[in-house]
């Protein structure tokens, strides 16, 4: 019975509607809206359909430069602490912002409804941290250690950028492509993350054996990181 029914009084039956829901091809709101689609409720994305579109690629590598320049950061803490001559108290500063850094930036991630924004900033946040690392001191006794505050400025960029990567790298497939297989996708790239983490790490520890020093890897990651946020403001 519908409500009214029982005590006799006539009810008004609107016919069957259909309904419908945004398109859930990944691309960004902005672009779903602007091509005006609509499908049927059960059409989602399994795991092949994501490794064969851009939108995948794109913030995957995104996501993992972010992520990887953060664990490089941490597992050549003590190397990168003592080429800028930072004592015990600096260094520990160093790695507490980095951390505080992560901490507000998994908050800020929440209050941020489209994603692509979210990432974006990410990227843009860990490029201008690792322009600001600078060159070491000479190696005597009379050069000066580097300022703490550029690299406590490093540092805090750094943990902001990984916060935010934190909370969007575990919503943002279900953002894409629904909820249907988004535990596998999230597998895949849990995976590439790791491996690109681990390829950074490396590369930073060959590159620093070569040449002495951290920097010159550091702003190459930086313009690296820079080309991906602006493929990603026109194609994400």
């Amino acid at each position: 019975l519908t409500p009214g029914a029982a005590f006799g009084e006539p009810v008004a039956m609107e016919p069957p509607t259909e309904i419908l829901v945004p398109d859930m091809t990944p691309v960004s709101p902005r672009h779903r809206e602007r091509r005006g689609t609509e499908i049927r409720i059960g059409s989602r994305w399994g795991l092949a359909d994501a490794l064969t579109h851009t939108t995948f690629w794109l913030a995957q590598a995104s996501c993992s430069v972010v992520q990887a320049m953060a664990s490089a950061y941490l597992f050549h803490r003590v190397d990168l602490f003592r080429e800028h001559k930072l004592g015990d108290g600096g260094a520990f500063a160093a790695q507490v912002l980095l951390g505080v850094g992560i901490v507000v930036g998994s908050a800020a991630c929440l209050a941020v409804e489209r994603k692509e924004r979210a990432l974006l900033s990410a990227l843009l946040l860990t490029a201008t941290a690792l322009l600001l690392s600078p060159a070491p001191p000479a190696d005597d006794a009379t050069s000066p250690p580097t300022s703490l505050s550029r690299v406590y400025a490093v540092a805090s960029l750094l943990g902001l950028g990984a916060g935010l990567t934190d909370v969007y790298s575990s919503s943002m497939w279900s953002y894409f492509y629904g909820a249907t297989d988004v535990e596998r996708i999230r597998t895949v790239s849990l995976a590439i993350t790791f491996a690109t983490s681990g390829t950074i790490v490396y590369i930073l520890g060959r590159s620093y054996a070569a040449t002495g020093q951290y920097a010159g890897a550091f702003h190459g990651c930086a313009y690296a990181a820079l080309a991906l946020a602006a493929v990603d403001a026109l194609l994400l």
